[in-house]
């Protein structure tokens, strides 16, 4: 992908150059010919250059969903027993006992070995424990990035930032379920997978979601930085297993599951398909057609846009994200959020639960250990 794009870039500059120049026959004396002449060619290369920001506006796109299916398939290649913990509506891994994380402090210590698994540091080395939840990663990842991660997962978990998870029940689910947050590369993840064979990790330790430092980044979080950060959408893929196992009525994922959640999204793409379809009905408003993402993926993919409309992550106030993103969702605002899926507005903005309202930017630390 990185290979192709410098190129595709230098061939679609070259053809906006070559459409550019305009060049007058000889032998041209009357100077109304001339002028003819030259608005002929303009309106001519207006054309093509209009041509030419439409093939770049497909090509866009085209990316955009290639990056989408890598994602994905990324993912897939992470957690083929999550997936199959989905479909049999959350088998729950060997739990091991822990304190009650409501008096656990967040210190952001980093820790050169999992306290519980050891079979965890057998590739990594590096450990932060977020209210149970570990971020995971290698001391060949600069530890910024590592700490910028732990930081987002615990603003998504104490949201109003009093040094107290909001939800017990999905802390509780999270640290009950092993899940982990790894921050690394894809040769990292490749030597850790196969360390974990035969182990108590490879069947305890829950993953949902990964950070890599291919991914987008934004250490200063989106408002300064003005860019979009990948770990609004991948931390909440994680946090997405809490709220889905606490709480499966409403927020329950998986296709033979009737949970609130599903029913929103099943309106938002215009009906319940189990696989994707080869098009969705015009009046859909969320509708991702990536192949390698099924039922569960869907809802998991939705459940994050409606989260991050609803707290305002996708404004363009901000950034960029939402108008390149508009063939698959183009709610950017939780005042469209209101207007156009009803649904999910109504359940991520119900008093009995307590979601996110601020964006997560990566400030807990400075924040709490002052």
């Amino acid at each position: 992908m990185k290979k192709i794009l410098p190129i595709i870039i230098i061939s679609l500059f070259a053809l906006s150059c070559a459409a550019n120049e305009v060049e007058l026959p000889s032998g041209l004396n009357n100077e109304s010919e001339k002028k003819l002449l030259i608005e002929e060619q303009n309106a001519s290369v207006y054309e093509k250059n209009s041509l030419l920001e439409e093939k770049n506006k497909e090509l866009s796109k085209e990316i955009l969903l290639l990056e989408m299916s890598l994602k994905n398939l990324r993912r897939q290649y992470e957690t083929p027993h999550i997936e199959k913990s989905i479909s049999k509506e959350y088998i729950v891994p060997i739990s091991i006992p822990k304190s009650n994380p409501d008096s656990e402090k967040v210190t952001f210590e980093i820790l050169d070995k999992h306290p519980d698994f050891e079979c965890l540091s057998i590739e990594l080395n590096k450990f932060i424990n977020v209210f149970g939840v570990y971020v995971i990663s290698h001391d060949s990842i600069p530890e910024e990035f590592m700490m910028h991660t732990a930081n987002i997962l615990a603003e998504y978990i104490d949201n109003d930032l009093d040094g107290i998870p909001d939800d017990i029940n999905v802390i509780n689910s999270l640290r009950d379920n092993n899940y982990v947050v790894p921050v690394w590369t894809e040769e990292l993840r490749e030597k850790h997978f196969p360390s974990q064979r035969g182990s108590p990790c490879e069947d305890n330790i829950g993953y949902a979601a990964s950070m890599y430092m291919s991914d987008a980044w934004a250490l200063g979080g989106i408002i300064e930085d003005g860019n979009y950060d990948g770990n609004i959408e991948e931390v909440w893929h994680v946090v997405t297993r809490g709220w889905s196992d606490a709480y499966p009525e409403e927020f329950g994922i998986g296709y033979e599951i009737n949970s609130k959640l599903n029913n929103a999204m099943d309106i938002a793409r215009g009906g319940k398909f189990e696989n994707v379809p080869s098009n969705y009905p015009e009046d859909a408003w969320y509708s991702y057609y990536d192949e390698s993402c099924g039922y569960s993926c869907q809802a998991s993919e939705y459940f994050y846009w409606a989260v991050a409309a609803n707290i305002g992550a996708l404004d363009p106030v901000y950034t960029n994200k939402c108008e390149p993103s508009s063939h698959e969702w183009n709610i950017c605002t939780k005042e469209e959020l209101e207007i156009k899926d009803l649904s999910i507005y109504k359940l991520l903005n119900d008093g009995r639960f307590k979601f996110p309202e601020i964006i997560p930017l990566g400030e807990y630390s400075s924040k709490l250990l002052k």
